[in-house]
């Protein structure tokens, strides 16, 4: 049997050399604000969405950074996520709305001493300091 695999889309958005992160409620672990693509809609739509309904910001010009997959966190074993992340800027600071109790701003290191992690966001912020854009 082949392995589930979620598709979504995800927010890079860097500010004083770390990362924006969310918590939803329910959860432990943060991860990049973004989600599931609604029927019918491509990344950028879906990516606008979410961040909308999540920090109540609009998203300027989208740049395509780079797709990553990794066991989805919360999920069975053998549940994948596969994320396409995007860079984008806010049009203002993000305040947690919806499903999101709490944002915050993480380097790679600060994120990965959490003690609950989702293994494709601590895989993005690893790729990301790797090419010098968090420490």
């Amino acid at each position: 049997m082949d392995d589930k695999v979620i598709n979504t889309v995800a927010l890079i958005h860097v500010q004083d050399c770390k990362a924006l992160l969310v918590r939803p409620h329910q959860k432990l672990a943060f991860y990049l604000p973004g989600g599931k693509l609604d029927q019918g809609e491509n990344d950028e739509a879906a990516l606008r969405r979410e961040i909308r309904e999540e920090l109540g910001c609009s998203v300027g010009s989208l740049l395509g950074y780079d797709t990553f997959e990794d066991q989805a966190y919360g999920e069975p074993e053998g549940t994948r996520v596969r994320i396409a992340c995007y860079f984008g800027e806010l049009d203002r600071q993000p305040t947690p709305m919806g499903e999101i109790a709490e944002v915050a701003w993480f380097s790679h290191e600060e994120y990965a001493a959490m003690p609950n992690t989702a293994p494709a966001a601590l895989r993005i912020l690893l790729d990301l300091q790797g090419r010098a854009l968090i420490t």
